[in-house]
């Protein structure tokens, strides 16, 4: 079994904030090229006219962007809360610890 290694736990929140600092970039990105795909898709699609290519794959690949943007800065609070999780869990142990030193410290002293 291993041992317990506070320090697993900081790397591991270490990783989460630096993953959520590329996530909205990296999903807004994505998000554009899909959604100009789709416009160049659909204007493709249509009827010969006027040439409605480009306007329409940039406008929808706005709309992706904007849209991945909003994804990627909700999975990227989440990355951000799960780190903040972990770290007040390794808090927490560190005031317990201290807590139960300076109990069993005044025990030793009234006996």
């Amino acid at each position: 079994m291993p041992s317990y290694d506070p320090a697993v736990i900081v790397k591991f929140a270490e990783k989460l904030y630096d993953d959520a600092q590329w996530i909205t970039f990296v999903h807004a990105f994505i998000g554009f090229f899909i959604g100009a795909a789709i416009g160049i898709t659909i204007s493709l699609s249509l009827p010969p006219g006027p040439s409605i290519t480009l306007p329409f794959s940039l406008v929808l690949g706005l709309l992706g962007c904007a849209i991945g943007a909003i994804h990627g800065y909700r999975k990227g609070f989440d990355l951000r809360l799960k780190a903040q999780t972990a770290l007040c869990q390794l808090q927490i142990e560190s005031h317990l610890k201290d807590m139960l030193q300076q109990i069993t410290r005044t025990d030793s002293s009234v006996c």
